[in-house]
């Protein structure tokens, strides 16, 4: 009897195995389908969604439930085990914070990114953002496997300068006031000689938005920054706020676990001013950058901050948004991330001072509904269509990577960043699969599509 177990148990496992071997072989053969073969409608994106030139794989069915096996399932599965496994993470230990406060603080930094109209008030803006003070941590070093020039620094967040310290104290940490960040050129380029015995040759950017649970340098720098220095291609990696080195001390964290609601915010609050200020200086400071092109890069979290930041950013860059949502709301409300937040904590904090569940002149019934309406002020529809100022010829590229069976991102969330982003010269790709496989899977063909951008 325990020996026919055995054997269907270890049967099972190689069925399993041989099944997911096939599904990445063919995945990685050709990553992007045709939409209309697996039932997704590209009505009104039909010029910006791409159409690969090879012909509908002869196991399409098959694809498609290994696909939603190894997407939708795994997602789920991955999701719950973090979540209900452990309890509901999300919200559990801060509840919704400064919610209002917050809102206020976005509203002010989106009403400064609508004065941007032109090339003076855009350099304007820069200025009222200002430069960071950089404190480097050591001198340049070299990566030992691709030689490549490495060094990490810090500054004061510009919203230290843009905002009241009362107001910061109250959304920030003090660890989170400072932005922290990794710069990493290419080889060729020697970031120790004097500026003016440099080449002259342009070296694209490309900053690195951090994902959700991203906490350090290392993974993007291994699977993005190192290897597309070989491509004459320099990097710039930021830290989230409440993430790695700022996050709050001794704080019961656990994996990707969101500590307020208000934080979903202030990460956006954080992060664009950072970008735009840290961009803006090395394009004026550093030679390979001054007519470089610029490309911002996010996955997930960070896809979703990249289309943040192009709408407020006062100059344009190419953007490759992998797995974006076009709003918080959609992921913490149609995803699977409803299931592991702790809307039973937040409902409790709502009853007990209802003052909390006010946004703006508006009262909300339950904590779920403040919630979705605060995280819908995130929608890229309330902003310009990016950089709408420059002439059409002068506008950048932007490529926009879905996964069929994303048990986090809704299909329908990701067609409305293209949606939004159609005037921008925008790509639409899909793969097979989910979020987890995208990211696990794809570096290879995320890397690619960076080359793409800056080439």
């Amino acid at each position: 009897m325990r020996s026919r177990l055995l054997s269907g148990v270890t049967g099972s496992l190689a069925g399993i195995c041989s099944l997911g071997t096939f599904y990445l072989y063919h995945t990685k053969l050709s990553p992007y389908i045709h939409p209309g073969d697996f039932g997704i409608s590209s009505v009104g994106l039909e010029a910006e969604t791409l159409s690969p030139a090879s012909m509908p794989s002869a196991f399409r069915p098959l694809l498609s439930c290994l696909s939603f096996v190894f997407g939708y399932c795994v997602d789920t599965g991955y999701a719950l085990a973090a979540g209900y496994g452990r309890g509901k993470l999300h919200f559990q230990t801060g509840g919704l914070g400064p919610l209002k406060l917050a809102l206020e603080v976005a509203n002010a930094m989106k009403l400064e990114s609508l004065t941007c109209v032109d090339e003076k008030s855009a350099q304007d803006m820069i200025q009222r953002i200002g430069e960071p003070d950089i404190q480097w941590k050591g001198e340049w070093t070299r990566h030992a496997d691709n030689k490549c020039w490495v060094r990490d620094g810090k500054f004061l967040s510009p919203v230290c300068r843009m905002f009241e310290a009362s107001v910061i104290d109250e959304l920030l940490n003090e660890e989170s006031k400072y932005c922290y960040f990794r710069y990493v050129l290419p080889p060729s380029c020697d970031p120790t000689m004097v500026d003016k015995t440099r080449r002259g040759e342009q070296i694209p950017l490309v900053l690195h938005l951090p994902c959700s649970g991203d906490q350090y340098y290392e993974w993007r720098s291994k699977h993005f920054a190192y290897p597309i220095a070989s491509e004459n291609i320099g990097s710039i990696i930021l830290i989230s706020p409440f993430y790695g080195p700022r996050q709050i001390p001794n704080r019961p964290i656990r994996g990707a676990q969101v500590n307020r609601v208000s934080d979903l915010i202030t990460y956006g609050i954080c992060l664009l001013p950072e970008s735009v200020s840290l961009l803006a200086h090395l394009k004026a400071t550093m030679p390979e950058h001054r007519d470089g092109k610029v490309t911002v890069c996010g996955i997930s979290m960070g896809a979703e901050m990249a289309g943040l930041l192009a709408a407020y950013s006062p100059f344009p860059f190419n953007v490759l948004a992998v797995a974006p949502a076009h709003n918080a709301n959609s992921v913490w409300q149609d995803g699977v991330l409803a299931h592991v937040v702790a809307w039973d904590k937040l409902e409790e904090e709502g009853k007990c001072d209802e003052d909390v569940l006010w946004i703006g002149t508006k009262s909300y019934g339950s904590a779920k509904d403040c919630v979705s309406a605060a995280l819908e002020t995130t929608s890229l529809y309330a902003f310009p269509s990016p950089f709408s100022w420059l002439p059409q010829a002068q506008r950048p590229k932007s490529i926009v990577i879905g996964a069929i069976h994303d048990a986090y991102i809704p299909l329908n969330s990701i067609q409305h960043v293209a949606n939004v982003w159609r005037n921008n010269n925008v790509s639409l790709r899909w793969i097979l699969g989910g979020h987890a496989t995208l990211v696990v899977t794809h570096k290879e063909l995320i890397r690619h599509c960076i080359i793409e951008l800056c080439k």
